[in-house]
């Protein structure tokens, strides 16, 4: 589990789990399912819920690898609407990336649900 505290955010916690399944020397895929929460911050929490596989195929001097995963991420209030029903919001997001590591260097280009790059460094990846 994976808690965070500060006193300009909310205290949120999480967890998740995966398999590693190794197909070959080359090939290996791990499926996944991860949870967040929120503590409840004048009557509202978030959670989300996620389900991800992340393949790699390791070519020993570098490893190009991809992360695909559907999320649902939900609001529950104490907001009461007119109509006497209770206020709540959830969205379904997909998820995609791929990346290349390479000399403990790491490149991942995210394509859903928003496009965007990150760079850094991996030991052991």
């Amino acid at each position: 589990p994976v808690f965070s505290v500060s006193d300009s955010s909310p205290s949120f916690w999480g967890m998740g789990a995966a398999y590693r399944f190794d197909f070959s020397e080359l090939l290996s895929l791990a499926p996944g399912l991860t949870f967040h929460k929120s503590s409840d911050i004048e009557g509202m929490s978030i959670y989300s819920l996620g389900l991800y596989a992340n393949g790699v195929v390791d070519l020993k001097f570098m490893k190009p690898f991809f992360n695909l995963g559907l999320s649902r991420t939900a609001f529950d209030t104490d907001v009461t609407l007119n109509n006497g029903e209770k206020f709540d919001y959830s969205s379904y997001f997909a998820h995609l990336s791929l990346g290349l590591q390479a000399f403990g260097m790491v490149y991942e280009m995210n394509i859903l649900p928003y496009f965007s790059h990150n760079i850094g460094f991996s030991k052991n990846f």
